[in-house]
């Protein structure tokens, strides 16, 4: 709600935390962030253990734009 990265989809930790499904094959490249970082750990884990097998947790938003990400507020 405070900010986000353009082309980015909103998928909230609680529903990864109750098992919804993402309804992506689980060879496809899925990329995480957060405000600080702690949510997308959290979701890369299970994510990992739900058999993702191409996750990359990005960080926290000053992570995402230091590598380039355009913040959108």
């Amino acid at each position: 709600k405070e900010s986000y990265i353009s082309g980015a989809s909103n998928l909230p930790l609680a529903t990864i935390q109750q098992g919804g499904d993402l309804l992506l094959p689980t060879t496809t490249k899925i990329y995480l962030y957060c405000r600080s970082g702690n949510r997308s750990a959290e979701a890369k884990t299970l994510l990992e253990k739900s058999g993702y097998l191409d996750v990359t947790d990005l960080g926290g938003m000053p992570q995402v734009v230091a590598i380039g990400g355009v913040q959108i507020k």
